[in-house]
């Protein structure tokens, strides 16, 4: 056996052979290491994969049966009241994230009218917006002191504005990694309520937490807008299982229930039988593997930060949860953040233009791998840099 360690690029060669069918791995060639789509390294909980390895075994993949539900439901209530001390409200289930943000906004939102997000923002609430025939609103967060805030001014005046309807809010937030606390989320909820406007809140993150933090899901607040706002959630960031497809939407008002109750089951698409059954797994047991998943995370974090310190035309955010870091390059001229380490350094970074307009040097890293990949990441883009 061969004793001596194995280097960063190594390990990432034994990657790149089990994810074959990853998009992560596969969109470059085998020079590059991927940083970009937010999937982890990692493999998911054992107990996660026997769930799904024991039902293909008995050949048992027809059409799944309401127990799958029940199970998932029961299993996602405690771990919800055990993680966050709230228990959630009835769940609507759905293959992913996007497929209830696109369900709600077709349903909740009026055509043309204005949606609020977050600017830097998630990629794809600009697709979901845009292919709904709605407006994006962008409310730019601000840098202060190396954090970034909700500028709750230009937000009042944003949501005070007739023909806006709705917001898109995100927590823990992609990309920056902000936590926002329940006093800036009761702040929002305020200015959302007085201006008749819902909240649609993606939470897919809120497991991935750091140095302490705890998350506030929207509904949990004690007050009316949390009341009649929709969270969308999933295990698929906190267990790594996003293509078994299985998600969920949060909802108690009667009157927003209703309304997503016109759209049919068919016409949103449904969980699946795998997704479900592997979640319920991760749920009961996956605790202990993603607290592992968390120390891993963490002292890659530290190690960012730690590299991109020393460089002075680079800054770097620290993240309170997910596992993405938000940063930026100075002094690159015309050529993107994405373009430079990608031929620089050979390592694929999410380009900062897809979520923010302007933004070409800025990028998101993905943390979510082995220490040996992320010393091996690091160094290329510390030595690009240089």
């Amino acid at each position: 056996m061969d004793t001596r360690p194995k280097t960063g690029s190594a390990v990432a060669e034994g990657i790149r052979a089990r994810r074959r069918g990853a998009v992560k791995w596969t969109e470059y060639g085998p020079d590059v290491i991927p940083a970009w789509v937010a999937d982890m390294d990692f493999d998911p909980p054992k107990c996660a994969i026997d769930a799904v390895l024991e039902i293909v075994a008995r050949g048992d993949v027809g059409y799944h049966s309401m127990r799958y539900r029940e199970e998932y439901e029961a299993a996602y209530t405690h771990w919800a009241r055990g993680r966050f001390g709230a228990v959630p409200k009835p769940l609507r289930f759905l293959p992913d994230v996007m497929s209830g943000l696109f369900w709600a906004m077709r349903t909740l939102v009026s055509p043309n009218a204005g949606v609020v997000i977050l600017v830097p923002s998630y990629p794809p609430f600009y697709e979901v917006i845009g292919a709904t025939g709605h407006r994006v609103v962008p409310i730019p967060l601000a840098d202060v002191g190396g954090r970034f805030e909700i500028d709750f001014d230009r937000l009042a005046t944003a949501l005070a504005d007739p023909s806006v309807e709705a917001m898109i809010l995100c927590n823990p937030h992609n990309p920056t990694g902000r936590v926002f606390g329940r006093d800036e989320l009761l702040a929002l909820a305020g200015i959302a309520l007085r201006n008749e406007v819902i909240v649609i809140s993606d939470e897919i993150h809120h497991d991935l937490l750091r140095d302490g933090r705890s998350h506030a899901p929207f509904n949990s607040l004690d007050h009316e807008a949390g009341a009649r706002s929709v969270v969308l959630a999933a295990p698929s960031k906190t267990f790594n299982l996003a293509g078994l497809k299985a998600a969920h939407l949060e909802v108690s008002d009667p009157d927003i229930s209703a309304r997503l109750a016109q759209v049919a089951d068919h016409d949103r698409g449904e969980a699946t039988l795998l997704g479900l059954a592997s979640a319920t797994a991760a749920f009961r047991e996956g605790s202990g593997w993603l607290e592992e998943t968390l120390g891993v995370i963490g002292g890659n974090v530290k190690a960012a930060l730690a590299a991109f310190q020393g460089i002075p035309r680079a800054k770097v955010y620290n993240p309170e949860g997910t596992y993405l870091l938000w940063g930026r390059v100075e002094g690159l001229g015309p050529v993107s953040a994405f373009d430079f380490f990608l031929r620089e350094a050979r390592v694929a970074v999410s380009p900062g233009e897809t979520f923010a307009a302007g933004a070409s040097n800025w990028f998101r890293l993905n943390l979510a791998t082995y220490p040996e990949v992320m010393s091996e990441i690091l160094d290329r883009m510390s030595s690009a840099l240089a």
